[in-house]
């Protein structure tokens, strides 16, 4: 991600113009603010669930029944970053000392600048696939789905 902030500096190139950055694993949108959106995948969501799922004394049961425990947008364990998320990663960040309390409201104009400066056809976009996914409309490659519909062997030949 450094790379596209450096870019921006070197050329002079205004926050709202490409080339942009996407965060993965979690919300990086409060660490650089050439990012315009994280693919989240909620690991802090995956332990409270199986916290839950030991407490309730249900842990060994879903795991014999279902061999792993997955999570998708329904449950919260994967999504794409926005306002919410972002707020949580700025608490993260003043707790852990990876920032100030004085650096949020820049991080947050610079948040909303890029976002707003998207076509919103863009965002709406994300919105209905979010939206078609929750409604079982698209149907995403798993290794754990349909390996008689999706070979994921064929597939990462196919796409790496």
């Amino acid at each position: 991600m450094e790379y596209v902030a450096s870019h921006h500096r070197e050329k002079n190139i205004s926050l709202i113009k490409p080339p942009y950055g996407i965060g993965v694993d979690s919300d990086q949108d409060w660490i650089n603010p050439y990012i315009i959106a994280s693919a989240l995948k909620r690991i802090d969501i995956a332990i409270l669930k199986a916290a839950e799922l030991v407490s309730k004394g249900k842990f060994k049961e879903t795991a014999k029944e279902k061999k792993v425990l997955t999570l998708g947008l329904e449950d919260g364990g994967v999504g794409i970053s926005d306002e919410k998320t972002l707020e949580e990663f700025l608490d993260f960040g003043i707790n852990t000392g990876k920032i100030t309390s004085g650096q949020i409201s820049k991080i947050k104009s610079d948040y909303r600048k890029l976002r707003s400066s998207q076509p919103a056809w863009i965002w709406e976009g994300v919105g209905e696939l979010e939206k078609m996914i929750l409604e079982n409309k698209v149907d995403i490659p798993s290794p754990f789905g349909k390996p008689e519909k999706w070979n994921i062997k064929e597939l990462r030949e196919e796409f790496g």
